[in-house]
């Protein structure tokens, strides 16, 4: 045997092609169907789970709004006005410097 074709078997079995020349037995088809059932159905049941999560943050979206709406609708009740510090603020904004100053 000479050298170039020990290092090329020694390469086929280290990246597991010397079970390249065999044909399957009908023990591994069914072996690769069972694999890709488990896979189908893992990500069936991932989808589904995520489906379900989207949706409990939908309803939970859902009630901080009635629960904002309920706590705004007492706020008007007890008489309150809104603040009006957010218009203030907003006209001593306008009147600030547009660059700031720079220094010598």
């Amino acid at each position: 045997m000479r050298q170039s074709d020990v290092v090329e078997e020694a390469t086929d079995r280290g990246f597991g092609l010397e079970h390249g020349d065999r044909r399957s037995g009908p023990g591994d088809d069914s072996l690769e169907l069972s694999a890709l059932a488990i896979a189908l159905t893992s990500s069936v049941f991932a989808l589904v789970a995520y489906a379900a999560l989207e949706g409990l943050k939908i309803r939970l979206y859902a009630r901080l709004l009635g629960s904002l709406r309920d706590v705004e609708a007492l706020f008007h009740k007890a008489g309150h006005k809104a603040d009006p510090q957010p218009a203030q603020a907003l006209s001593s904004a306008s009147q600030m410097p547009k660059r700031a100053p720079t220094s010598a």
